[in-house]
């Protein structure tokens, strides 16, 4: 039997009057499906549509991170043979995230490639459920399928010029595999964001590597204010002429000393030397008293319980230059005054002899990071003497010493000279070196981007593990080659000042600071068109190190900033680094700049969220990575937001 079409049972139904109600329902039916199948179809179109347009975006922006980025991979592809990676690399992408690919039939995804765009294209065919199933009872297959199609545009670059200054935390907290993949996230940072043509836009890093302090290598003292140098020594003795020999010495209250022609005068100061048998009288300073023609007494000294004196060749009386016999240090126009304290270095000779070694004399050249300086007497213009050592409390006498050779300098120890001299956190001394790293700057400009030149930064005196000499600032620059070779160097150490980090992330993108580069690297004003500066904070959110007087503060800097035998006896004049960080974001943001926040494995430390959530332009600014992998992500993602890498149609 012929089976009847769904027209002919139509008519014949409508011919019946029995069935009225049947009638009206079959009537209904065909449109009821339609409308109701067209619906449930429709909205599963529209969603396999969307999960196509999102997948697409997402494979044409990681297609342009790719390239940005030039891993190894692709590094040595050009033309045609690139842009086919780059494809295969965004249908992997597509086909990895598209929740859908099984629904589409013929499915096709292809991407066109401009300098400038990468557009994502994808068309295919979608089967329907209840419209195909319609469509069968009207006799057709015209409903039984919905084309499906979709592109869009994704901008490599966006227009106008980027200033963005990346803040690197490089603390001791950060050893091992952390800093390695912050190494590894910088430089993606840098390989998207720089681009490779300047014209008619620039885009360009700066770097701020930042542990207790940051390092501006040359700039420093410029920023710092110049520092009080050393004083060139040219001789050093003792002796106001030849020895003088020595025929005998009584035992006797005073002593008695023959030595024939000497002539001494009352009142000289001697020292006695070499003596057989009345040993006792050795390696002293004695007073000249009642001097004859060839005898003298020695003040104050009763011999008389000591050994007989016994005749020899190389017993000596020698006049000394001034009391003790103390060395006498000549150095023109020095400038030092009485009890003054001094770091001398660089000589040669006056090394200690026996006799300086049997009294526990100290060394003449001083050592950095100890106790190790002098205390100045006898000043004169162009002299002074050595009268009391830190360790040892006592002065150079110049018989210690055998004879000086040539050079050395004398360096004052007070803040603003090369060397400080400070009392630590246990109560003793010490002495540091200056270091081209600085500190917070203090006073009316201490949260402000005024220039150097109204207001100088502070100096720094840390112990030598401090101030890291790989980890120096790089002003803005649009040489990658440069910018990846210096955060290679990146190595980790120190405590956290990271507020000093903050301010120079503000200073590398403040028009103010601009004379204080070249050229190519100077910051445009903040009034200027077309230009986004940006600061991107990096850190695993512990700081906890503030300055006095150069020195880390033993009192306002807390756990992890040292060891309190390197830190200062005194409070930090602007507070905990903390605080100083949160006032120095909330004034960059005053002056216009983005800031953005990368918290990485950050400490559970309720001051380190709110500083990360504080500093940020937004909370959208704000990320966070628990692995090197996030991190990496979070880079690629700000970068990419910087360069306005986005999705434009």
């Amino acid at each position: 039997m012929k089976a009847l079409s769904v027209a002919t049972r139509l008519a014949a139904w409508s011919k019946d009057e029995r069935g009225t109600i049947v009638i009206m329902f079959a009537l209904l039916l065909v449109p009821l499906l339609l409308f109701t199948g067209g619906a449930i179809d429709f909205s599963r179109y529209n969603a396999v549509r969307a999960d196509l347009i999102e997948s697409l975006d997402a494979a044409g922006l990681a297609m342009a991170q790719l390239d940005e980025l030039n891993p190894p991979e692709i590094a040595d592809l050009e033309g045609e043979e690139r842009e086919e990676f780059l494809k295969d690399y965004g249908r992997d992408f597509f086909h990895e995230n598209f929740r859908s690919d099984g629904l589409i039939e013929g499915l096709a995804v292809d991407f066109v490639l401009t300098p400038t765009t990468i557009t994502p294209t994808a068309s295919g065919v979608l089967r329907t459920v209840i419209l195909g199933a319609a469509g069968s009872m009207m006799g057709g297959s015209a409903l039984s399928s919905l084309d499906i199609t979709s592109d869009t545009e994704i901008t490599r670059r966006g227009s106008g010029n980027i200033e963005l200054a990346l803040l690197l935390d490089t603390t001791a907290s950060m050893a091992g595999s952390k800093i390695t993949d912050l190494i590894a996230a910088a430089k993606d940072l840098v390989n998207i964001v720089v681009d490779d043509e300047q014209t008619p836009f620039y885009s360009k890093v700066a770097l701020v590597p930042y542990g207790a302090s940051v390092n501006l290598g040359s700039y420093a003292s410029t920023v710092r204010g110049s520092i009080t140098g050393g004083r060139a020594i040219t001789g050093a003795s003792w002796a106001a002429g030849s020895p003088i020999g020595i025929s005998g010495i009584t035992r006797a209250n005073p002593a008695v000393v023959t030595a024939n022609g000497h002539g001494l005068n009352n009142g000289d100061v001697v020292w006695i030397s070499g003596v057989s048998g009345m040993t006792q009288v050795n390696n002293r300073a004695y007073t000249v008293a009642n001097k004859t023609t060839n005898t003298f007494q020695l003040q104050g000294t009763n011999s008389s319980s000591w050994s007989s004196y016994s005749s020899s060749s190389s017993d000596y009386v020698t006049r000394c230059q001034v009391a003790q016999c103390r060395l006498v240090i000549t150095s023109n126009n020095h400038g030092f005054t009485d009890g003054a304290h001094v770091f001398i270095s660089g000589i040669s000779g006056l090394s200690l002899n026996s006799v300086g070694t049997s009294a526990g004399a100290q060394a003449i050249n001083n050592t950095a990071y100890s106790a190790s300086t002098w205390q100045v007497g006898t000043v004169t213009t162009n002299t002074f003497t050595l009268s009391s050592h830190a360790s040892w409390n006592n002065p150079a006498l110049g018989p210690y010493y055998n004879s000086y050779t040539s050079g050395g300098t004398a360096f004052c120890t007070t803040p603003g000279c090369q060397y400080f001299r400070f009392t630590n956190g246990d109560g003793n001394i010490k002495v540091n070196p200056i270091t081209t790293c600085v500190s917070e700057r203090t006073g009316g400009n201490a949260y402000t981007d005024a220039s150097y030149t109204t207001t100088l930064f502070g100096r720094t005196y840390p112990p030598s593990h401090h101030c890291v000499a790989n980890n120096v600032i790089t002003p803005l620059s649009s040489d990658k080659a440069l910018l990846r070779s210096k955060i290679d160097l990146l190595t980790a150490g120190g405590p956290s000042g990271g507020h000093v980090g903050v301010g120079w992330g503000w200073y590398l993108v403040s028009p103010n600071f601009a004379p204080l580069f070249p050229t190519n690297s100077q910051p445009a004003a903040y009034t200027a068109p077309n230009v986004q500066k940006v600061v991107v904070l990096m850190t695993d959110g512990e700081y906890n190190s503030s300055y006095c007087n150069g020195v880390v503060s033993n009192v306002t800097s807390t756990s992890g900033s040292g060891s309190t035998s390197d830190k200062i006896n005194c409070a930090a004049p602007n507070g905990h680094s903390y605080d100083q960080s949160q006032a120095l974001c909330a004034a960059m943001k005053t002056a216009g700049v983005i800031v953005y926040t990368v918290g990485f494995q950050v400490v559970a430390d309720p001051r380190a969220t709110a500083l990360i959530n504080g500093c940020a332009t937004s909370p959208r600014h704000v990320y966070m990575a628990a692995t090197g992998a996030q991190l990496r992500e979070a880079f690629q993602t700000i970068a990419g937001e910087v360069s306005e890498l986005r999705v434009s149609r």
